[in-house]
C-alpha cells in the first residue's frame, strides 16, 4: 500500500510539473477587445483543478472498492489523504475560474478569490514588482492594496506591455527579473534603485 501511495505522489507531481511548464507555453486565451485586455487562467489549469478535484477523491474510493482497508488504522489516513486532496483542489478550482483582470486605457479593473474586486486608474498605481519565491507579479495601489498575478496566467506578458505604456521605468525596477521569466525583454536601461 506505501508503494501505491509514493506512486500516486510521484505522478500527481510529474503531472503537477507538466501543467505549469504547458500552461506558460500555451497558446493565450486573453481575450482583447480593442485596447481591452481581459487576462484569466487558461482551460488547461480549469480542466487540471476540476480533474484534481473530482479525480482525486474518485481514484481513492476505486482503490478502496478494489483494495478494501483491512483495520480502521489503513482507513483513517487514507479518508484524511482524499479530505486534504479534495480541500487543495478546492482552492485551485477556486482561484482558477475567479481570477481576472481587465486592462484598459484608463485603468484596471480586477477580481480576485482572496481579495475580491477591485477597480483603479493607472494613476493610481504605484508599482509594479515580481517576487521570485512566489512566482508573481505585485500591482501595488497608492490606496495600500495589491493585487499579484501569477506568470502562469496565460497574456501576462500583454500586462507586462501595458504597464510599459502607463508607468515610469522607477515604478517598474522590481519587476526586471520577472521579464526572463516571461520571455519579455527588460525595455528600459538598468533600473534606479
Amino acid at each position: 500500500m506505501p508503494l501505491l501511495v509514493l506512486a500516486l505522489v510521484v505522478l500527481i507531481g510529474f503531472g503537477f510539473v507538466w501543467l505549469l511548464v504547458a500552461v506558460a507555453r500555451a497558446a493565450p486565451p486573453y481575450r482583447a477587445d480593442g485596447a481591452t485586455i481581459t487576462l484569466r487562467h487558461g482551460q488547461l489549469l480549469r480542466g487540471f483543478a476540476l480533474l484534481a478535484f473530482f479525480g482525486a477523491p474518485l481514484l481513492f474510493g476505486l482503490w478502496l472498492i478494489f483494495f478494501p482497508a483491512r483495520s480502521q488504522t489503513t482507513l483513517v489516513p487514507v479518508v484524511i489523504t482524499v479530505l486534504a486532496l479534495a480541500v487543495f483542489a478546492l482552492l485551485l478550482v477556486w482561484e482558477a475560474f475567479q481570477f481576472q483582470l481587465t486592462l484598459s486605457p484608463a485603468g484596471l479593473e480586477g477580481r480576485s478569490p482572496w481579495k475580491g474586486r477591485f477597480t483603479h486608474t493607472w494613476p493610481q498605481v504605484t508599482a509594479l514588482s515580481y517576487s521570485r519565491t512566489n512566482a508573481w507579479f505585485r500591482l501595488s495601489f497608492a490606496d495600500g492594496g495589491a493585487f499579484h498575478v501569477s506568470i502562469i496566467v496565460p497574456g501576462v506578458a500583454k500586462l507586462l506591455e501595458t504597464c510599459e505604456h502607463h508607468l515610469k521605468p522607477d515604478q517598474m525596477a522590481n519587476a526586471k527579473d520577472g521579464y526572463r521569466w516571461v520571455r519579455r525583454k527588460w525595455p528600459y536601461g538598468e533600473p534606479s534603485q
